[in-house]
């Protein structure tokens, strides 16, 4: 993972399980502060956070009815398939677009909903 694809805010955990937010990037140097939440030190290295029904539902996914098991947050629905999620923006009434890219974690769908809606993704 670099600095450069990361920011301020995406959400991590540290060796110790801990919830860490990203809280400076510095991509001059590939470099990046994150720190622990409610904690003020934090056990590096970082790791992702799997995207999973349970993160979904911490990050405001609710349910959208009908069939394949896909929900909706404003206007991003996210489909589970096998070990990724196909993501799609809702662009009006009834039309739908297909976004093309391979989502597994949890700072990965924060910065693809940042940059459809233009809105952060946080823990509910």
């Amino acid at each position: 993972m670099k600095a450069s694809e990361l920011r301020l805010g995406n959400l991590f955990q540290d060796r110790e399980g801990r919830l860490c937010q990203v809280e400076a990037v510095y991509s001059d140097i590939n470099s990046c502060e994150i720190r622990a939440i409610n904690s003020s030190i934090t056990s590096m290295p970082v790791k992702e956070i799997p995207l999973n029904d349970e993160w979904l539902a911490r990050l405001g996914f609710k349910p959208r009815g009908g069939p394949g098991g896909s929900l909706i947050c404003d206007k991003v629905s996210i489909s589970p398939q096998g070990e990724t999620h196909l993501v799609w923006l809702h662009t009006g009434t009834f039309a739908m677009t297909l976004i093309e890219i391979e989502v597994k974690a949890v700072h990965q769908l924060q910065n693809l909903f940042f940059a459809l809606i233009g809105k952060e993704l946080e823990v509910k």
